[in-house]
């Protein structure tokens, strides 16, 4: 009875096993090139065959049960030949892959974008690849068109019936960056007031939307000297070379932050928060590595944002 069930619950013992050898779900999804629910979704249903809880999971990843370990080291051998045959299908499968279009709004292209198109590019030789980068409204309007496969944008409402998933990465934090040996950075808590009528600023051109609105009473020609950059690499480096202030975002600056080239500093202003998402189309076209950028991004955001941004 077991025998026969064992034998068509092999596809999830495939899956169990990447999960614990993994240690977690999500990583297994990478090495697999399946999604992340995919992976849960198999899981349950062999738990459910054979009526025992084989994993726990908890903030680390999965920990497996002892009926788990028993029940591996007994199917080891029938996993192992499923998954070099399960390798075998996916390097076929990558062969066939063809084409992926992927936007990014421009704080995005600036941070883990490109990254991850060439982890994507290093997995699929033969991939042909389409970036287009765009504001998010944009963004969002190219994969409702279908224009687009996967998109990395600020969080904006969907409207149903498009077909289009949207999935959670970071908060995008915006404040005021000055050089990491500022003196301001010695001085504690700054009034905005103070700054803007006493020091020296680098602002893009044109103006982003929320610095725009909050210095909507402010007087540009009242500050002592102020630089609009015309492109992010300049303000970028107004920012980490001068000692200019500037209003900008975490992703936009992540290198120099991360570098410890930059530095954040302590203000009486509250600024807002950008969610940054994932907008993607699902589809079972298989020569359309979509999941697979998915998980890509998200691990990306992880990994690379950690201490920068805050993930949703």
């Amino acid at each position: 009875m077991i025998k026969d069930v064992l034998a068509k619950q092999m596809y999830n013992l495939m899956l169990l096993r990447s999960a614990v050898d993994a240690g977690s779900i999500s990583r297994a999804a990478i090495e697999l090139g399946v999604s992340q629910p995919t992976i849960t979704r198999g899981i349950a249903r062999l738990e459910a065959a054979l009526g025992n809880k084989l994993i726990h999971r908890n903030a680390h990843g999965v920990v497996p049960t002892e009926v788990c370990r028993a029940l591996l080291k007994h199917v080891g051998v029938a996993a192992s030949q499923l998954a070099e045959a399960g390798a075998m299908l996916r390097r076929t499968q990558r062969s066939r892959y063809r084409s992926l279009a992927c936007g990014g709004s421009p704080a995005a292209m600036e941070s883990y974008v490109p990254s991850v198109m060439h982890k994507l590019l290093q997995r699929f030789r033969n991939l042909s690849l389409h970036l287009r980068e765009a504001q998010s409204p944009e963004l969002l309007e190219m994969i409702e068109a279908g224009e687009l496969d996967i998109a990395i944008g600020a969080g904006l409402p969907v409207e149903p019936g498009h077909g289009v998933e949207v999935e959670p990465l970071v908060h995008d934090l915006m404040g005021v960056f000055v050089n990491a040996n500022h003196p301001l950075l010695k001085e504690g808590a700054q009034s905005m007031e103070k700054l803007l009528s006493t020091q020296r600023w680098v602002f893009p051109e044109p103006l982003w939307a929320y610095p725009k609105s909050m210095l909507s009473n402010t007087v540009l020609s009242s500050i002592p000297c102020v630089v609009k950059a015309q492109s992010s690499s300049a303000l970028r480096w107004y920012a980490r070379e001068t000692d200019l202030l500037t209003i900008s975002t975490s992703l936009m600056l992540h290198t120099e932050l991360n570098s410890g080239l930059v530095a954040g500093l302590t203000t009486d202003w509250v600024f807002p928060r950008s969610k940054h998402v994932i907008y993607y189309r699902s589809t079972p076209d298989i020569e359309r590595p979509v999941e697979i950028a998915v998980n890509l991004f998200k691990s990306a955001s992880l990994d690379s944002l950690t201490g920068m941004v805050k993930t949703v």
